[in-house]
């Protein structure tokens, strides 16, 4: 699947789970988001990827933020943020351990070994 494809059906799926959180239904949507009917439906329904200037209009119509609105996107730099901060603070250890090369070793397979999982039950969702 072309990645432009896979942004657009994220975004879609993402966009429709926060306004049913929030609105029954796309017309009710409208009044708060000022931009047509059918331009929003197309983000919804994953035919466009919104310009940037509709960004802002969907962030401030929902009352949400930036983070909120890109949150599928964003999950990946988290996890990666986490195990950054993870091995950085695990690096105060390795000052005195002669062990460390190893224990770097295996958070290292370990942070693979989720990503790899991660990458493969995205597979089998979008498969089913």
């Amino acid at each position: 699947m072309p990645e432009t494809q896979r942004i657009r059906e994220l975004f879609s799926e993402h966009l429709r789970y926060i306004r049913i959180e929030k609105y029954k239904n796309m017309k009710e949507v409208i009044k708060y988001i000022d931009m047509p009917y059918n331009t929003y439906r197309s983000y919804e329904v994953g035919k466009a990827i919104p310009t940037i200037e509709n960004l802002v209009k969907i962030k401030e119509g929902f009352n949400i933020s930036f983070e909120k609105l890109f949150e599928p996107f964003l999950q990946d730099i988290k996890i990666d943020k986490e195990f950054l901060e993870i091995t950085s603070n695990l690096k105060t250890i390795k000052t005195n351990d002669d062990h460390w090369p190893t224990i770097k070793k295996v958070i290292q397979l370990c942070y693979q070994a989720v990503k790899n999982n991660e990458k493969l039950s995205k597979k089998r969702d979008t498969s089913n």
